[in-house]
């Protein structure tokens, strides 16, 4: 899941290592999913534009058995933030199709640093390991 090497992110940036969460299995996904689904109540959850294996089974599991339709909070959904490129990219498409800015929230599983205030990370790489 945590590999070494030379990595360039969706945003361009090099990276020495890299999360990668398509090993991640239909138990992961399903727990991840029941994690989310606890914290926040959504019509529809989208990836990011780019997004992995993963993230697209998680955007499916989630829309699929947790999806409220009575709710006007709209979740972008993704495993690892590292510039925040990708869900901002989303997002931005989203409001062009008139999704109200204050209905988009975004939740990722890793963040590499920090976050936008509109995303919730999961899990977050403390500040002395960057």
């Amino acid at each position: 899941m945590f590999k070494n090497g030379e990595f360039t992110s969706h945003a361009g940036k090099k990276l020495s290592w890299k999360i990668e969460c398509d090993s991640l299995d239909r138990n992961d996904i399903t727990t991840i999913c029941e994690l989310i689904a606890s914290k926040f109540a959504f019509k529809e959850a989208y990836c990011p534009v780019t997004n992995s294996h993963f993230v697209n089974d998680m955007t499916r599991f989630l829309n699929h058995y947790h999806a409220t339709k009575n709710c006007s909070q709209i979740l972008i959904v993704d495993d690892v933030l590292t510039t925040g490129k990708s869900m901002e990219e989303r997002r931005q498409n989203l409001i062009r199709q008139n999704v109200l800015y204050s209905h988009i929230k975004g939740v990722v599983l890793f963040s590499r640093g920090e976050c936008p205030r509109w995303i919730t990370p999961i899990f977050t790489l403390n500040k002395k390991f960057k």
